[in-house]
């Protein structure tokens, strides 16, 4: 077992693998085209090329946004992660493990990207604050997260999800990875 409960996952989140675990395909196939759409529509490599990952995991999605010409580093709260992240692009990307307080020793980024990190982080207010600090002045903040909705039809069909709150309002709770051997508390917004 790794420092903290997503050095688990390491394996699970690395989208370089031929097979891809389903929740990171998920990520791949719903948040990663709608987030590129983004960025390319409401920045350019001229005016926002400077781009931090955060919650990077793997590192793919950086190396997408770097293969498309932005400058890009990739933090992540776990070590294994950046490990994997560092074997797999880290000749051409820097990665760095922390969580947001790191990003105040950084130059200041124009885009600040964060898929399905956000739910995971209890006092997510202290890295808001960071983000903040961290994006330079008109700059862009683009995430995902789990909307309550899909949270509701996970608890009713019993996957993926449990120990929440609520059913119908559900706010805390747990988030199941690896049949249930990973649990990783989640807070929905």
């Amino acid at each position: 077992m790794g420092n903290n409960q997503w050095d688990d996952l390491s394996e699970y989140f690395d989208t370089t693998k031929k097979e891809v675990t389903s929740g990171a395909a998920d990520n791949i196939l719903t948040a990663w085209p709608v987030i590129l759409t983004f960025i390319k529509l409401f920045s350019t490599k001229e005016t926002h090329h400077r781009i931090l990952e955060y919650g990077c995991g793997g590192g793919s999605f950086a190396y997408k946004l770097h293969s498309l010409g932005y400058d890009v580093i990739g933090v992540d709260s776990s070590e294994d992660m950046i490990s994997v992240s560092k074997k797999s692009h880290g000749d051409t990307i820097k990665f760095i493990s922390g969580d947001s307080s790191v990003l105040l020793s950084l130059d200041t980024f124009d885009v600040i990207t964060s898929i399905m990190t956000l739910q995971f982080i209890k006092n997510v207010e202290t890295t808001l604050t960071n983000f903040s600090k961290s994006l330079r002045k008109d700059g862009l903040l683009i995430f995902a997260v789990f909307n309550q909705g899909y949270v509701i039809e996970e608890l009713q069909s019993k996957q993926g999800f449990s120990n929440f709150d609520s059913d119908k309002d559900p706010k805390v709770g747990t988030k199941l990875f690896e049949g249930g051997k990973v649990r990783i508390p989640v807070y929905i917004r």
